[in-house]
């Protein structure tokens, strides 16, 4: 099957290139023909050891390596176009520090509850029918010149999600296989097509009920504030759970706190005065600390730059100056038993401080909307600007 996936990936490619939709670079790259995309994707699990159950049994993560498979850079091409729509969505979360900023704009009243809201297996329950309609309608009110390079028109870009969704075909145990459910593991556009389909369901949660004061989303996992009761709250979880065939939910909920990303969130001494939820760090209790070696042979601006962005990630996890300083004497501890010393932690100490808490969590510019530019040629990257300055 890895065969046949090829010649139609490089068909729809060679078509596009005829068609003016793409360029000659471009069509060289995503054909896999021309690049040598030809490997066929290879399954795997990964344990999940902080969901071990008490028989010791573990827990999967399902994986497939897509690197040097014909669907890699055709996933990675659709991509670029899909997820600035997932980021649209007024509910969607980009990472921990935009959590932060959404949280801290709240004032909550003092009965609401916390809960942290997870779609079942989200990736392989998607169905992917539905995944390449949504995705679709996402794509079709798109301006194609907004990007570089500009969209190719809807009628290509079906024919290629159509091959991501339906052609993964991967080896596992010498046995080959077709994904007949699901976005497809491992390759880059499976999150942004799950993400689609989730936001769809989660606009109709929106408005399900009125004691739903926030709802904000991170891929499977969503983050909930509730101002009605916890059996209203059971009731209501129950009716989201109908709304989808294989989309399914559950839910954690507390008066106090809830863990969600790397965050513990609870009513603490800012919510007293302010009713301004508190945030402090949380870690797994399977975490093995295990932070670069102090011996190893990288260059010294190496440790000193991931102290630097370490307490930075405390410090913007940290909504007050004693929840810093706690998590920073942890992270010293287990910076000593890795072999670092005092004086190196606190000179990179210096250069960071909780006062500066504000500008850490102020918002990067946007990327530009362009595809890295790639080079198989063997030189150094400071000639680059040289050579693509030069005249022609």
């Amino acid at each position: 099957m890895t065969t046949d996936t090829i010649q139609m990936v490089s068909d729809v490619i060679n078509e596009m290139l005829l068609a003016k939709e793409i360029d000659e670079a471009l069509a060289d790259y995503l054909d896999p023909v021309e690049s040598s995309q030809t490997k066929t994707p290879v399954f795997f699990m990964l344990p999940k050891v902080h969901k071990t159950p008490k028989s010791g049994t573990f827990i999967g993560r399902p994986v497939t390596s897509h690197c040097g498979a014909p669907l890699n850079r055709i996933s990675e091409f659709l991509d670029h176009y899909l997820l600035p729509e997932v980021q649209k969505a007024p509910t969607y979360l980009k990472d921990t520090s935009d959590t932060i900023r959404k949280i801290e704009k709240l004032i909550l009243t003092s009965n609401i509850i916390l809960a942290s809201i997870d779609i079942v297996s989200m990736f392989t329950s998607v169905p992917q029918r539905e995944a390449l309609e949504v995705a679709l309608d996402a794509l079709e009110g798109v301006d194609p010149l907004s990007f570089d390079p500009p969209m190719p028109s809807l009628k290509y870009m079906e024919k290629l999600l159509t091959l991501v969704l339906f052609r993964n075909a991967f080896e596992f145990n010498g046995q080959y296989f077709l994904q007949t459910s699901g976005t497809p593991m491992g390759l880059r556009s499976s999150v942004s097509l799950s993400c689609l389909v989730a936001n769809k369901l989660v606009q109709k949660i929106l408005h399900m009920d009125e004691h739903v004061i926030s709802f904000h989303v991170y891929m499977d996992d969503s983050l909930l504030m509730w101002s009605g009761s916890q059996e209203q709250l059971e009731i209501f979880v129950s009716k989201i759970n109908d709304l989808h065939p294989s989309l399914k939910f559950t839910h954690v909920a507390s008066e106090n706190e809830i863990q969600f990303l790397d965050l513990t969130i609870y009513k603490g001494v800012r919510f007293l005065s302010s009713n301004i939820l508190d945030i402090k760090c949380f870690t797994k209790p399977t975490e093995t600390w295990g932070y670069l070696d102090r011996s190893s042979c990288h260059n010294p601006s190496v440790f000193k730059g991931f102290i630097k962005g370490e307490l930075i990630r405390l410090i913007r996890n940290s909504s007050d100056k004693k929840s810093f300083e706690d998590r920073k004497s942890i992270f010293i501890e287990k910076l000593l038993s890795r072999g670092y010393n005092l004086k190196e932690i606190n000179a990179a100490s210096k250069e960071v401080n909780f006062e500066s808490r504000q500008a850490y969590l102020t918002e990067k510019p946007v990327r530009s909307n362009k595809i890295p530019w790639y080079s198989n040629l063997n030189i150094s990257l400071r000639s680059v600007g040289n050579i693509l300055s030069m005249p022609f």
